[in-house]
């Protein structure tokens, strides 16, 4: 970490994180920097790290790149929040997870910035996930609509991307949501299904989401 960057870390913030949320072992390390300008909302959740903590391991609320310098980025965690090794989010972001809401990101999860995450029940982010700038993500409709009978009709459903995912800036992924291995989604794609193909780019919108090209790789 270059020395000019740690100027740009809210210590107070940091200190009172770590040892707030972690175990000792843990918290000694100061493993989660929180930038400035980064929002603690609430954090009577239960934040999890599911691997060796180091100095530095997740950066929240960094500057990552230029088209996202300067956001404020917001923290509301009242459920579950595990790392499961490095993490970046940068600024500009928010993270709301409910009481009743789960959220799991894998090795080297990066956000560059502006990125919204709404968890009410669960989402789940492989090893190395890169999700640009001016995304958003919500695994429920926010509010209940019912049917003559009174049954709700619209539930909470997990929103699932496996390993090796690159979303591309201005993605919505709604409930359902579930993006294979080693894919790439396409800028501007809404989605809200379930996909199955691997090593395939998917894009579209509504009924027209679906997989443009198959036997596809990409590198970071």
């Amino acid at each position: 970490m270059k020395i000019g960057e740690l100027f740009k870390v809210s210590w107070l913030k940091t200190i009172y994180f770590n040892y707030r949320k972690l175990p000792f072992s843990q918290a000694c390390k100061l493993p989660v920097l929180l930038y400035k300008r980064t929002h603690l909302r609430s954090i009577k959740g239960k934040i999890i790290i599911n691997s060796k903590a180091k100095f530095g391991l997740v950066k929240i609320g960094r500057e990552d790149v230029v088209a996202c310098m300067g956001g404020n980025t917001s923290l509301l965690i009242d459920g579950t929040l595990q790392f499961n090794g490095k993490a970046t989010i940068g600024c500009g972001s928010s993270l709301h997870i409910s009481k009743t809401g789960r959220m799991e990101l894998g090795d080297r999860f990066r956000v560059t910035g502006n990125a919204a995450f709404l968890c009410e029940k669960e989402m789940v982010f492989g090893y190395y996930a890169g999700i640009a700038w001016n995304t958003f993500f919500m695994d429920s409709d926010r509010h209940a609509i019912m049917d003559e009978n009174g049954n709700v009709i619209n539930a909470p459903a997990p929103i699932k991307v496996g390993d090796h995912v690159w979303i591309g800036f201005n993605v919505t992924m709604l409930k359902g949501t579930v993006i294979p291995d080693e894919c790439i989604v396409a800028a501007g794609a809404l989605l809200s299904k379930a996909f199955e193909e691997k090593n395939c780019i998917i894009g579209g919108s509504g009924a027209s989401q679906k997989v443009i090209k198959r036997n596809i790789s990409w590198q970071e």
